[in-house]
Protein backbone atom coordinates (compact mmCIF):
# COMPACT_ATOMS: atom_id res chain seq x y z
CA UNK A 1 0.00 0.00 0.00
CA UNK A 2 1.37 3.42 -1.01
CA UNK A 3 0.28 6.77 0.32
CA UNK A 4 0.24 9.92 -1.82
CA UNK A 5 2.32 12.74 -0.32
CA UNK A 6 -0.16 15.64 -0.54
CA UNK A 7 -3.62 14.16 -0.87
CA UNK A 8 -3.78 11.37 1.70
CA UNK A 9 -4.67 9.03 -1.16
CA UNK A 10 -3.70 5.41 -0.66
CA UNK A 11 -3.28 2.76 -3.33
CA UNK A 12 -4.21 -0.83 -2.67
CA UNK A 13 -3.62 -3.26 -5.55
CA UNK A 14 -4.14 -0.47 -8.09
CA UNK A 15 -7.25 0.99 -6.45
CA UNK A 16 -7.01 4.49 -5.02
CA UNK A 17 -8.93 5.52 -1.93
CA UNK A 18 -8.88 8.36 0.56
CA UNK A 19 -9.36 7.19 4.17
CA UNK A 20 -11.27 9.69 6.24
CA UNK A 21 -12.29 11.87 3.28
CA UNK A 22 -16.02 11.35 3.97
CA UNK A 23 -17.44 11.18 7.47
CA UNK A 24 -20.14 8.60 8.32
CA UNK A 25 -23.13 10.84 7.43
CA UNK A 26 -21.55 11.71 4.05
CA UNK A 27 -20.90 8.02 3.36
CA UNK A 28 -24.51 7.18 4.19
CA UNK A 29 -25.77 9.96 1.89
CA UNK A 30 -23.52 8.78 -0.94
CA UNK A 31 -24.71 5.19 -0.53
CA UNK A 32 -28.35 6.32 -0.64
CA UNK A 33 -27.66 8.28 -3.84
CA UNK A 34 -26.03 5.25 -5.48
CA UNK A 35 -28.88 2.96 -4.41
CA UNK A 36 -31.36 5.48 -5.83
CA UNK A 37 -29.59 5.34 -9.20
CA UNK A 38 -29.69 1.55 -9.07
CA UNK A 39 -33.44 1.59 -8.37
CA UNK A 40 -34.01 3.90 -11.35
CA UNK A 41 -31.63 2.06 -13.70
CA UNK A 42 -31.19 -1.49 -12.35
CA UNK A 43 -27.90 -3.27 -13.02
CA UNK A 44 -27.91 -5.57 -16.04
CA UNK A 45 -25.72 -8.39 -17.28
CA UNK A 46 -25.39 -7.28 -20.87
CA UNK A 47 -24.76 -9.41 -23.94
CA UNK A 48 -21.54 -9.10 -25.94
CA UNK A 49 -21.62 -8.68 -29.72
CA UNK A 50 -20.59 -12.36 -29.86
CA UNK A 51 -23.77 -13.38 -28.02
CA UNK A 52 -22.26 -14.18 -24.63
CA UNK A 53 -23.58 -12.80 -21.35
CA UNK A 54 -21.07 -10.63 -19.46
CA UNK A 55 -19.88 -11.83 -16.06
CA UNK A 56 -20.61 -8.46 -14.40
CA UNK A 57 -23.73 -6.38 -13.89
CA UNK A 58 -23.62 -2.67 -14.71
CA UNK A 59 -25.76 0.40 -14.37
CA UNK A 60 -25.28 3.97 -15.55
CA UNK A 61 -26.46 7.46 -14.68
CA UNK A 62 -26.21 10.72 -16.53
CA UNK A 63 -26.62 11.71 -20.15
CA UNK A 64 -25.11 8.53 -21.60
CA UNK A 65 -24.39 5.02 -20.39
CA UNK A 66 -22.15 2.34 -21.82
CA UNK A 67 -24.12 -0.57 -23.30
CA UNK A 68 -23.37 -3.79 -25.11
CA UNK A 69 -25.62 -6.06 -27.16
CA UNK A 70 -25.55 -8.06 -30.37
CA UNK A 71 -25.24 -4.77 -32.32
CA UNK A 72 -21.98 -3.86 -30.56
CA UNK A 73 -20.50 -1.68 -27.81
CA UNK A 74 -21.56 1.96 -27.56
CA UNK A 75 -22.84 4.79 -25.40
CA UNK A 76 -26.63 5.18 -25.31
CA UNK A 77 -28.91 7.90 -23.99
CA UNK A 78 -31.34 5.37 -22.48
CA UNK A 79 -31.10 2.36 -20.23
CA UNK A 80 -31.29 -0.84 -22.33
CA UNK A 81 -34.61 -1.76 -20.67
CA UNK A 82 -36.06 1.70 -21.34
CA UNK A 83 -35.53 3.06 -17.83
CA UNK A 84 -33.91 6.33 -16.89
Amino acid sequence: MKRGPETGRQDFHGVGYWPGLLDAPAQTALLEDVLGVMRTAPPLRMITPGGRRMSVSMTAAGSFGWVSDLAGYRYAARHPQGMA
